[in-house]
């Protein structure tokens, strides 16, 4: 499997995203998340990275080797907890009646491309593992676009718990408390931020030296399509959410002072 990794990927994401078979949410949440600390594991034991440089400093594959386990662990317990929660069992049961209605070829296809999409995203962490030098130091630039991605990595985790909370006690009710005062979907911009900030994997001398940019172009691939997914879910929710709180005064008066992905700030 070593010789053939990132590509060999594929099979151990399909049967991580298997449950889309059944339910295509199982596919987009636990598969996702299980995919992403998936290839974290493999990764390791593929490509057998070296974390930490001759100084003890982290290395550009230990940073990304951590941040894609995080990642993937802490979507994983949060969709867990989740799908367990009371006011979430509308929608998982939404998706579920949908689901059953779709023909099994629709669902198989569904799982295919997620299936594909998350063995892609081994390859940006891949490069670096293979195109770094043994035990180089991180660029200021690829530190950069770590930090980017842990920050996102942070602000996704609170804003996914603060509205999991609010949820709880108002089910029927958005969400404008705590991060959502300053952001409408401030659990988006986070995931948004750390999908970029993991393109920082591709941005070192010995990367863009050494690896082919249609190669370079492929790893980013993954990423970048993420992005575009949260940038349109974003929209959907908020014309989704336009239309159930019409006549909500709060709800309205909160939209006009907030922008869709944007903190206030800008």
């Amino acid at each position: 499997m070593s010789h053939w990794w990132p590509y060999s990927s594929l099979p151990v994401t399909l049967v991580l995203c298997s449950g889309g078979l059944r339910n295509i949410l199982y596919a987009f949440g636990l598969g996702y998340g299980f995919s992403m600390s998936a290839n974290s594991l493999l990764t390791l034991w593929a490509d057998q990275p070296r974390l930490l440089s001759a100084s003890g400093a982290p290395t550009l594959p230990g940073c990304g080797a951590f941040l894609y386990l995080a990642y993937g662990a802490r979507l994983s317990w949060f969709l867990l907890r989740r799908q367990r929660s009371a006011s979430y069992q509308p929608k998982l049961q939404s998706v579920a009646e949908k689901s059953a209605k779709m023909p099994l070829a629709a669902r198989a296809a569904i799982t295919c491309f997620v299936a594909a999409s998350q063995a892609l995203y081994a390859l940006p962490l891949h490069l670096a593992s293979t195109r770094s030098p043994p035990g180089d130091e991180l660029t200021a630039a690829s530190a950069g676009c770590l930090a980017v991605a842990a920050a996102g990595l942070v602000l996704e985790a609170v804003a996914d718990e603060q509205k999991l909370a609010s949820k709880e006690k108002a089910p029927a009710e958005p969400v404008m408390s705590g991060l959502y005062r300053s952001c409408r979907h401030p659990n988006y911009l986070g995931e948004i931020a750390f999908h970029l900030g993991i393109c920082g994997l591709l941005l070192t001398p010995s990367t863009a030296e050494s690896a082919p940019w249609s190669q370079v172009l492929l790893a980013a691939a993954s990423p970048l399509f993420m992005v575009s997914v949260m940038v349109g879910a974003a929209k959907r929710l908020d014309k989704d959410q336009a239309e159930r709180q019409k006549g909500n005064e709060k709800y309205e008066k909160w939209v006009l002072s907030t922008h869709s992905l944007l903190p206030k700030l800008f």
